[in-house]
């Protein structure tokens, strides 16, 4: 691949998404990554404990999600990413704790992996952590000015491990650079599933439920739940619909969209009963 990556004066590019950055090479915005330095003068007064590089294999290195700070991973970074990697682009080393755990750099490993074997080595930054608390408040501290930008979804969901692990408001709100205040308003928004002690972040696309309870089966469902309005959705929908772009020949999307018709048809039939009472 000979195509060259357009990093303009800061630091961003449409591709890879490196702003505030995960490219080591020229400036990226925030004062992101400088060559050789940490990021940010306070990160590098925080990052003053135990630690040292070392070779490691992919193979050996461990995802655990439950204590990833965001939802899911972005599988569009990961490309993007690639094509940063393809083009001869450096980047931070991978952060593990001393048995391997991704501490920071999930969507690297994920782009690395494509792009070699498991049996690869890689240098990676070795960092010792007393507690999963220890180890998740630099996760958090590490996503938020970096790479793939901390959404307001992931910030809830961050929030909402954060709470699980009994971390404290203050180190929470440190390590995501919030105020208290701000994570107190976020976290009322939280919705309670009936019946049990727990308390989750709603989706933009569900935010009439926010602080409302919800059920077992609709928390399990939030996760797979866009950020993006219901309106919106309804919308763009509606426009294909209009403009008959959606396509006939894919089998899936015939069975989606009779999947669809029989859940609008039973949602109008409930409002009509609703409105009849």
């Amino acid at each position: 691949m000979n195509e060259k990556i357009n990093i303009n004066r800061r630091g961003r590019d449409w591709r890879v998404d490196a702003w505030s950055g995960e490219l080591m090479h020229g400036r990226a915005s925030r004062g992101g990554l400088w060559h050789g330095l940490e990021r940010r003068g306070k990160e590098i007064k925080n990052n003053r404990r135990n630690k040292m590089t070392k070779k490691v294999k992919l193979s050996k290195i461990i995802e655990d999600m439950d204590l990833y700070p965001r939802p899911g991973i972005d599988s569009d970074h990961v490309r993007n990413i690639m094509m940063a990697m393809e083009t001869g682009s450096k980047f931070q080393p991978i952060i593990l704790t001393d048995k391997f755990v991704i501490v920071d750099g999930f969507h690297r490993k994920r782009a690395l992996e494509k792009l070699s074997s498991k049996n690869t080595e890689i240098e990676a930054e070795i960092r010792t952590y007393k507690t999963n608390q220890d180890l998740f408040i630099d996760a958090m501290r590490l996503n938020a000015p970096h790479g793939l930008r901390i959404s307001g979804e992931d910030r809830k969901y961050a929030i909402q491990k954060a709470i699980e692990l009994k971390i404290d408001e203050q180190s929470i709100a440190n390590a995501l650079n919030i105020t208290s205040i701000k994570i107190d308003k976020i976290t009322n928004q939280f919705s309670q599933i009936h019946n049990m002690n727990i308390k989750i972040p709603v989706k933009n696309s569900v935010r009439h439920m926010a602080g409302k309870e919800i059920t077992k089966e609709q928390a399990e469902v939030m996760p797979s739940l866009p950020g993006t309005t219901q309106n919106t959705q309804i919308k763009q929908l509606i426009l294909m619909l209009n403009n008959d772009m959606i396509n006939r020949e894919d089998e899936l999307t015939g069975q989606l969209m009779n999947q669809l018709h029989k859940a609008v048809k039973k949602w109008l039939e409930d409002i009509e009963l609703e409105i009849a009472k």
